[in-house]
């Protein structure tokens, strides 16, 4: 059984959702040979808005091992720039100090590590390898990108061979708008990049899109590695009797995400059905989490607020609880993007229900939802609410001939994309 150690930033207990993919190998990689060794920050706490993700937590290293892996929990002290994360939303002063110490962070860790409030995921590796010198592979996966530096130092002193595993692409970013500052701050990033992944064995993202476009920009070979879903999670999911039409859009939302397309279509929906419009509801789940994207959807929504329910981050069963009572889970893509999936979309195909998809991306999603045959890619607001009247037909019919296709879906489970995982690091 070979070993290989897994520098992620974001591991369980954290309940965000980059936390998964690391997750994923290291219940499943023992089973097709190796043995993983998780580094990770400690998350003994609630993450309930974005800032508690810069709260100190844990004073020790602790460690736990499980049946297929074991982990090492590395305590967290908050930099400044942190706690002024924390509690600066009302100050226009301390904001600004804020997004000082921000720049010269992101300018000064492309050349040390001992700037990073994680600097001692690289401490603790560097030990742990010269006392376990039977460790020859390393798998990192980014954001944070600093992280790759971590593996060049470590490829660099003891000629381990290491994944640069990507959740987003970095310098060739598409979604992201740049300031002059950060323009000024690309031009580094750029070079860091090249430099640091220029040591990996290989690089790996999410979508063929990603991996194509990091694989040219660092001259290295590639493999799509998708975020895929846990079987387990999925294994007792049955048809419920339901009361209200239900459709739900889960987690994160972004300012590329075109949600009003989606909520005019909505709204005329519940004209069309004003009779029951009562039982009628369209539930961000999880989406209170960024305060501005409540507002986007209230302010639009003025006039149908009843019918939309925003609700706090939950934890991960009672989310999949909450969507088994949809007639409908939502996907909304990133305008003029490609190759951004989210990994929603794998449970919902493992949630086993009609998926509605606005607008098309003309890659990844249409891809995916294209051979499952209840996947819906629509052009705009009018064949939204055309797919819309149809589900709720087949609600009042109460039907139950809508089963998806289980073979297609098992392709994207976790344990499959694991086995590719491994497949790739015997290449190394």
């Amino acid at each position: 059984m070979k070993k290989v150690i897994i520098l992620s930033y974001f591991f369980t207990p954290c309940n965000l959702t980059a936390s998964q993919r690391a997750l994923g190998w290291a219940k499943y990689l023992k089973e097709f040979g190796y043995y993983p060794i998780v580094i990770t920050r400690n998350w003994d706490i609630p993450i309930e808005k974005p800032s508690d993700t810069g709260k100190s937590s844990g004073k020790s290293i602790v460690h736990e091992k499980h049946d297929n892996y074991e982990v090492f929990y590395l305590p967290y002290k908050s930099s400044l720039r942190d706690r002024l994360y924390v509690n600066s939303s009302n100050s226009t002063v301390l904001s600004l100090i804020r997004k000082t110490l921000t720049f010269w962070e992101m300018f000064l860790n492309n050349f040390t590590t001992k700037v990073l409030p994680y600097y001692n995921f690289y401490k603790f590796s560097k030990k742990y390898l010269s006392e376990n010198k039977d460790i020859n592979h390393l798998i990192i996966t980014a954001s944070p990108f600093p992280l790759f530096r971590m593996g060049y130092l470590l490829n660099k002193k003891y000629g381990i061979k290491w994944l640069a595993d990507y959740r987003d692409d970095w310098a060739t970013n598409e979604v992201r708008i740049y300031s002059k500052l950060e323009k000024f701050l690309n031009v580094f990033e750029r070079n860091s990049e090249r430099k640091w992944v220029g040591s990996a064995s290989a690089i790996s993202s999410i979508s063929n899109h990603y991996t194509n476009k990091i694989s040219s920009f660092t001259s290295q070979k590639g493999k799509t590695l998708l975020n895929g879903f846990f079987e387990e999670d999925f294994s007792n999911i049955e048809n419920v009797t339901f009361d209200n039409f239900t459709i739900i859009y889960n987690g994160t939302l972004y300012d590329s995400q075109p949600v009003e397309i989606f909520l005019s279509a909505f709204k005329l929906f519940i004209n069309q059905h004003s009779s029951n419009k009562k039982n009628i509801k369209f539930i961000f789940a999880g989406t209170a989490y960024d305060k501005n994207q409540v507002r986007r959807i209230t302010d639009f929504s003025s006039s149908f607020i009843d019918n939309i329910e925003i609700t706090e981050r939950k934890p991960r069963r009672e989310i999949l609880e909450l969507q088994k009572t949809a007639q409908a889970l939502i996907m909304i893509s990133h305008t003029n993007c490609k190759g951004i999936p989210s990994s929603k979309i794998y449970e919902y195909l493992a949630m086993g229900k009609p998926i509605l998809s606005y607008p098309s991306d003309g890659d990844i999603i249409d891809e995916t939802l294209g051979g499952y045959n209840l996947g819906y890619v629509c052009k705009n607001d009018e064949e939204i609410l055309n797919q819309l009247n149809k589900l709720y037909f087949t609600f009042m019919s109460k039907s139950l001939d809508v089963i998806s296709d289980k073979e297609y879906v098992n392709q994207f489970s976790r344990k499959n994309q694991s086995k590719l995982t491994a497949e790739l690091l015997d290449t190394f």
